[in-house]
């Protein structure tokens, strides 16, 4: 299955750390073979530059972050474009 990283505080999900200087993340992944059972749960907590510095280290996910960021805003813009059309 695909593990899902979910910042566990509102504030966190915006990339800010909170009052420790971490990153608190869990990462739920649904269980291999059958999806309706209940999923693992596991935590890691590390400071926000480490974070950093292994997101920059892994190349694939710094390619498909930034690719799906860009999709998103030409998604934005067309979507733009399309309602200014219809107003």
């Amino acid at each position: 299955g695909i593990a899902q990283l979910q910042p566990r505080h509102p504030r966190r999900a915006r990339g800010q750390s909170g009052p420790s200087g971490c990153l608190e993340l869990s990462c739920r992944s649904p269980r291999q073979g059958n999806p309706s059972q209940p999923s693992s749960d596991a935590r890691i907590s590390l400071p926000e530059a480490d974070f950093r510095w292994q997101l920059n280290e892994d190349a694939m996910a710094t390619d498909k972050l930034s690719d799906g960021i860009r999709k998103f805003h030409a998604d934005y813009l067309s979507l733009r474009k399309m309602l200014s059309e219809k107003i």
